[in-house]
Formats: structure tokens, sequence, C-alpha cells
């Protein structure tokens, strides 16, 4: 489950890996069924679902907890040299490439 902000959220309601989850749905949580059209791990884009999940903690978490992932860092902040940007600040969305 994440927690998108506005901006990600009609991106993902056309993502055939979304589904809308019973009783969380109402709050703005959308699901994510990685193993959606057969695909195993290795097809899985880690960095977007760390992203992903990078976005919903901050949505959830307490100041002093956001405070602290920016300062030691987390799973999303670890970005390929080819990725824009890296550290804090606004992250540009997973879902920007796939708009047309």
């Amino acid at each position: 489950m994440v927690l998108p902000d506005e901006s990600d959220r009609a991106a993902l309601s056309e993502d055939p890996r979304t589904f809308v989850p019973a009783y969380l749905a109402p709050s703005g949580w959308v699901g994510l069924d990685l193993s959606a059209g057969g695909a195993g791990p290795e097809q899985v884009d880690w960095q977007e679902v760390a992203e992903l999940l990078d976005c919903s903690y901050r949505q959830v978490a307490r100041e002093r907890q956001i405070e602290r992932l920016d300062e030691e860092g987390g799973p999303a902040d670890l970005r390929t040299s080819d990725t824009p940007g890296r550290g804090r600040g606004p992250r540009p969305s997973p879902f920007q490439s796939r708009s047309s």
C-alpha cells in the first residue's frame, strides 16, 4: 500500500499494477501489486517502489521522523548516476516519463 501525493494519484490510477484497497482507499491509499502480469523480482523497478514508499512515509510520519530521514537518508536516496536528483528537496515523480 502506498499513499501517493495528488500529483501522482492520476498516473497511479491508470497503472495496471495498482488496485483500490478495501477500507484504506477512502483515506487515499492505493495498492501496488508487484507481481502483476507475472513480473518477478528482477522486473520490478525497486527505485520506483522506494520513492513511492518514501512519499507515503513522509505524509504520515512525525516531523522529527522526517528530519531524521532527511539527515540519514533512506532507500529512495540510493539513485543511479543517470537518475536526476539525490537526497533532499523535491523528487521527480516516478510517473513523469509515462505520461504523454
